[in-house]
């Protein structure tokens, strides 16, 4: 399955929440999840601290598109080029300052419907009417709108919503990231927004969060969270809400042993 994540809002929290859908995938359900992205701030990679292995010449972005278009590469060769972040968890680097734009587009729509996993994420940083926006969620078989629990954000997805360039022909679903039960409830939330509450997952705010992103840990949260740390017990629901809907998405029973 190829989900999109994108945000009517910069710094929703994107990078965080495939980041909780991959690992959490990979580690509750066994499935080989693959994340790749689309920002030049490289996000996700500083989040996971894998900086240094996105620089590696022999993982090159470059290469990758060389190859595409040399028509020499195959979409089994594309796991050389993966990043593996945990078990069953890779990042495919999909962004490098020496190639143009089209490129860009190019090897992510490759590598976005080409590789071989359970579950491929696109973090998209682009606004939704934004050509690559469009064209990686067209190829999508679902789209995640990530939003915060604040009326900007309301105002922001209807905007969306109600404009030419909204998904209509498959499913959506949002996560209200940093939640907050004293903030706003998830039905007047879903009510506001013209969504059904089933298609609404929520991710609470906790400061864990924010501390592993500062220090470049975030990969860490899941497990920590599945293994009921008391730092992070309060997101453990939510991760376990969001690998529902993707079971329900793909027609998998779900797991979830401790």
């Amino acid at each position: 399955m190829r989900l999109a994540i994108l945000s009517p809002l910069n710094r929703s929290g994107c990078s965080v929440v495939t980041t909780m859908l991959a690992q959490g995938a990979a580690l509750t359900q066994d499935w080989k999840t693959v994340v790749t992205y689309t920002s030049k701030a490289r996000t996700l990679p500083v989040y996971l601290n894998l900086i240094e292995y996105t620089e590696d010449r022999t993982r090159s972005i470059s290469q990758v598109v060389k190859l595409l278009q040399a028509k020499a590469i195959s979409s089994d060769e594309l796991d050389e080029f993966a990043i593996k972040v945990a078990p069953n968890f890779y990042l495919m680097d999909t962004v490098s300052e020496t190639i143009t734009n089209e490129e860009a587009l190019m090897v992510q729509k490759y590598v976005y419907t080409n590789i071989t996993a359970d579950l491929v994420l696109c973090d998209i940083s682009e606004s939704i009417e934004d050509q690559s926006a469009q064209e990686l969620m067209e190829v999508s078989d679902a789209v995640c709108f990530i939003v915060n629990p604040d009326n900007v954000s309301i105002e922001a997805l209807q905007a969306w919503k109600d404009s030419e360039y909204w998904p209509k022909d498959k499913p959506v679903f949002i996560v209200i990231n940093r939640f907050d039960e004293n903030i706003i409830g998830v039905r007047p939330y879903s009510k506001r927004i013209g969504f059904a509450p089933k298609n609404t997952c929520t991710l609470h705010y906790n400061p864990f969060i924010t501390k592993s992103c500062n220090e470049y840990f975030l990969s860490e949260i899941v497990p920590y969270t599945y293994d009921k740390d008391p730092r992070i017990l309060n997101i453990r629901n939510d991760i376990k809400q969001l690998m529902s809907w993707l079971c329900a998405l793909t027609g998998r029973k779900q797991k979830w042993e401790k």
